[in-house]
């Protein structure tokens, strides 16, 4: 008995050989595609449309045939394999799925009616609720993949947005998708042919992100390398995509000829007769001459003059220190990386018993986060700073202010951006300062007791 899998396979080989052999001959539409069942699909096909489309009555399953259906990620005949032959769903009121072949995941949602109710559920709940706030009147006509973390997003009025993480916190948001100026157009397309990228892109419309008063734009090459750029067109960033393993050869060699493209030759010297690296897999481009690289093994921050900038442990570990003794110790010995869309930063975390002091720090060594706390049972419970310490970093603006305003109050986080403002968290607030100590006003927060 022919299981489901090897019937799928079957089919494969058939439309595959169908297609080689009478390459060079007149065919009906009829000839490339074959009826399937439900039970033919892909494990993950079938699930798919379990979970988004159970309401909805199945009218075809084609192979490599899509109806009705406009579609824009359709395979050219005559490059069509065992390995990228497209699965086609019809549903009723003219609804069409397409899975690619022969794994089963989903490419693209179409319904020019609109998308059933059901379907919005593939979109994250905060997206959703976003969407519906700034196109109340509008109807999703189609949904697209783009990668693991990003969606393609159309409506019936012709608007287009996208479902993709947000740059600078952990989130997943809603983007404006296009470009209208014509000066960011024509950089962007300079950046893509420069880097010989025109063929690989995922979609012409680039994702507009807007966050903290700033606006940076994303596009994907090939499903699997992410680019970014800042509010003037310039690169600043490209990262490869975890979500499609197969494609990770490809997307190194995408990132490294951008590499050698962007950036100063000098900076790439400095790492080229280095051994054990592994593949690349982030370039960032920040001011000031520095750039942060990710590669298979280490995490590099380099700087245009300077080389490779060592890590700021010591500074850390010299706070701890002074106003901890040597009871703490730290975990890892470089600490970690984070390598940011506007900054590379380095997080140390320092344990003694089960009481933990977290420390980050920017690229110019300046603490930017540092607080306290223990997990019991699992969660997390916040402690005291020292008061030494909290004296020692902050401002003497700011810590006459907390001695007049807030002298009896313990201090739970300090943290610190550059670019905006001090936050002090004490037990019921959040206090906020200017870089030169004037208080700017609170917030309300709660902290974790121990228990």
């Amino acid at each position: 008995m022919i299981t489901k899998m090897k019937k799928l396979h079957l089919i494969l080989l058939l439309v595959v050989g169908t297609l080689i052999i009478s390459s060079c001959e007149k065919k009906s539409p009829e000839d490339d595609f074959m009826k399937l069942e439900f039970e033919d699909l892909p494990h993950s096909s079938q699930e798919f449309l379990q979970k988004y489309f159970l309401g909805n009555k199945i009218v075809d399953i084609s192979l490599d045939r899509p109806e009705k259906a406009s579609d824009p990620h359709k395979v050219n005949p005559g490059a069509i394999t065992e390995d990228n032959l497209t699965l086609y769903v019809t549903l009723e009121n003219d609804v069409y799925v397409a899975f690619s072949s022969p794994n089963g995941n989903w490419i693209y949602v179409q319904a020019d009616k609109g998308m059933p109710f059901s379907a919005a559920e593939i979109l994250h709940p905060d997206v959703y609720q976003e969407l519906i706030k700034k196109e109340p009147d509008a109807k999703i006509s189609m949904l697209s993949y783009y990668t693991i973390y990003t969606i393609g997003i159309v409506l019936d009025n012709g608007h287009k947005y996208g479902q993709t993480p947000a740059f600078t916190y952990s989130n997943t948001i809603l983007a404006e998708a296009g470009v209208s100026d014509k000066t960011l157009e024509s950089k962007f397309d300079a950046f893509l042919k420069r880097n010989r990228l025109e063929s690989q892109i995922t979609t012409s419309d680039f994702l507009k992100i807007t966050e903290r008063d700033r606006v940076y734009y994303r596009l994907y090459v090939a499903n699997i390398l992410a680019l970014a750029f800042n509010e003037n067109g310039d690169w600043i960033r490209g990262e490869i995509d975890f979500g499609d393993q197969d494609k990770m050869a490809g997307a190194a060699v995408f990132l490294t000829r951008i590499s050698e493209n962007e950036l100063p030759e000098r900076v790439g010297e400095v790492f080229r007769d280095m051994h054990g690296l592994g593949d690349i897999e982030i370039v960032a481009s920040y001011e000031n001459g520095y750039y942060g690289f990710r590669f298979e093994n280490r995490d590099l921050l380099v700087h245009e003059e300077k080389g490779i900038m060592p890590s700021p442990v010591g500074v850390a570990g010299k706070l701890v220190a002074d106003h901890y003794g040597n009871s703490y110790t730290l975990v890892r010995p470089q600490g970690s990386t984070i390598i940011g869309v506007d900054e590379f930063y380095y997080s140390f975390l320092f344990e003694s018993g089960n009481d933990n002091i977290s420390i980050d720090m920017d690229m110019y060594g300046n603490w930017t986060w540092i607080d306290a706390y223990y997990y019991n049972k699992g969660k997390r419970k916040d402690l005291i700073l020292s008061m030494n310490m909290v004296e020692a970093v902050l401002p003497d603006k700011i810590i006459d202010y907390l001695h007049e305003n807030y002298k009896d109050e313990d201090v739970y986080q300090l943290k610190f951006d550059r670019r905006s403002e001090y936050r002090v968290y004490i037990e019921k607030y959040i206090l906020m300062f200017a870089e030169d100590g004037r208080f700017r006003g609170r917030g309300e927060w709660s902290i974790i007791y121990p228990s």
